[in-house]
């Protein structure tokens, strides 16, 4: 057999920051749908350190905060009127066709039970011109025995959930011109200049009452919910009120952490009547390992780490700063793979010696693939040692001179002009007629042609070879015609 449900209950309804008379009024029906429930209303009078250990039982148990409208004729009346109908509603007469087993019949109810109150208003208006114009808003939790909940509400009174295991979370969404029209979040809509603005309430002459139902979510041992009204919402945030109810012990120091709320709301210059009511699961079914309603373990870390954020300015910016350098090295190796990658697959391939070179006396031609091939890898020492070719079915053999040396490549040059390098090669030579490198990305002699400059480069004559004998033979009698 499983543990009986018992239901902690708490509640604070006040004047609190305003003069006169306390528009919000607070409604708790222990177990709803019989003759004679048990039922603490509040408004008329200042109600503190109440708190109630409730078995849920039979049809449920019914939470009720309305809010009267600020600035209109008798706001008190309008949350009283609502307050009290929504109680006949719930009464053993009111819900004696209602098929419990189905969830849009109950969703069904709950709407119909908030628009006899929008009704009830209007009719009580209408008789009495000095009430004109009144309204409140409503904000409803039922709780029922098979531990389910259902909750509307019509206006910016709100409805808390909280979990040991998902903190805590805004059920509801204020009816209000930031939330409903500007779709702002909830932290932009708290700051907003106008968030007292609201679109929807009970008893505007205008419009029938349009409120919201949700449910049926499952309630669990040590889960917490509060309704209340604006005149704490309004001055406190969410992670505000959660630091306060996650320190709560157990279900029996809820009056505490009422006293705590209003002691912080005063702190924030409150400036409104207030309405706390706070309910616990003190004994109840246990939540399973894996549930994920209504939070998500990685929407917990997520609010977690944003309400660390809020807190910590210098941490927001850390994370901001590392953010943009994770996204900066995620370009860096883009671009460095795709580079290397058309660096491999346009790289030419290498020419055979023999068709490298083609020389005649008194040209030389070099092929720029073969310059290409020559030049395809960093830090590669590249000498052009022997060069064989036909011409005129003469061999010429080419001897590089002893001022040539192996040329070890900068990978600083090779990369800093590699695009131009390519194109280069691509157009065979560059406008002024010389030979592009594909390393420098300057026009330079071909490896092992010969220099105009002097050195020990073999000098062709006609065709023919000169050794050294014949060059110094040469220079000798070179110099005997000076002499003479």
């Amino acid at each position: 057999m499983s543990e009986e449900t018992i239901l902690s209950i708490a509640v604070q309804c006040d004047r609190a920051a305003r003069d006169g008379a306390n528009e919000d009024n607070c409604l708790v029906v222990s177990e709803v749908g019989v003759a004679n429930p048990s039922v603490n209303h509040f408004g008329d009078v200042t109600v503190r350190d109440f708190s109630k250990m409730i078995p849920l039982q039979g049809k449920g148990c019914l939470l009720v905060v309305a809010d009267g409208m600020g600035g209109m004729n008798a706001g008190e009346v309008a949350s009283q009127i609502a307050v009290t109908t929504l109680q006949d509603q719930f009464s053993e007469e009111g819900m004696k066709h209602l098929d419990m087993s189905s969830d849009a019949a109950i969703k069904k109810f709950i709407r119909k039970a908030i628009v006899a109150a929008d009704i009830a208003i209007k009719k009580e208006a209408a008789r009495d011109s000095e009430k004109e114009g009144m309204g409140t808003t409503v904000a409803l939790l039922w709780l029922l025995e098979n531990n389910t909940a259902y909750y509307a509400w019509c206006g910016d009174s709100r409805i808390y959930y909280y979990s040991p295991d998902h903190f805590l979370k805004m059920l509801s969404r204020d009816h209000s011109y930031v939330m409903e029209v500007l779709q702002l979040s909830e932290e932009e809509a708290f700051e907003h200049p106008n968030n007292n603005i609201i679109t929807r309430s009970l008893g505007n002459p205008s419009e029938k009452a349009n409120p919201d139902v949700e449910g049926p979510i499952n309630i669990y041992k040590d889960d917490i919910f509060l309704l209340c009204s604006d005149g704490l919402c309004g001055v406190l945030r969410t992670d505000e009120i959660q630091n306060v109810i996650e320190t709560i012990p157990d279900a029996n120091h809820l009056p505490e952490a009422i006293e705590q709320l209003w002691t912080d709301a005063a702190a924030a210059h409150w400036h409104d009547n207030v309405t706390t009511l706070l309910c616990q699961v003190a004994s109840g079914p246990e939540r399973p390992v894996k549930q994920s309603n209504p939070l998500s373990i990685t929407q917990k870390n997520n609010v977690a780490a944003v309400s660390s954020e809020k807190s910590d300015p210098s941490r927001r910016q850390n994370n901001r700063l590392k953010d943009t350098l994770i996204a900066l090295l995620a370009v860096v190796v883009v671009f460095v793979g795709g580079y290397a990658c058309f660096r491999y697959f346009d790289s030419p391939k290498k020419v055979e010696n023999g068709d490298a070179v083609s020389q005649t006396p008194g040209n030389t031609h070099v092929d720029t693939q073969a310059e290409s091939s020559n030049s395809t890898s960093d830090n590669e020492d590249v000498s052009l040692t022997e060069v064989e070719y036909q011409h005129q079915n003469k061999t010429v053999t080419t001897v590089p001179s002893a001022a040539s040396k192996p040329v070890t490549r900068d990978k600083d040059s090779q990369s800093g002009n590699a695009g131009r390098a390519d194109a280069s090669s691509a157009a065979g030579t560059t406008a002024n007629g010389d030979v592009p490198s594909l390393r420098s990305g300057k026009s330079t002699n071909a490896p092992g042609t010969p220099s105009n400059t002097g050195g020990n480069d073999l000098l062709r004559t006609g065709g023919k070879n000169l050794d050294n004998n014949e060059l110094q033979t040469n220079n000798s009698s070179d110099v005997k015609n000076q002499n003479q």
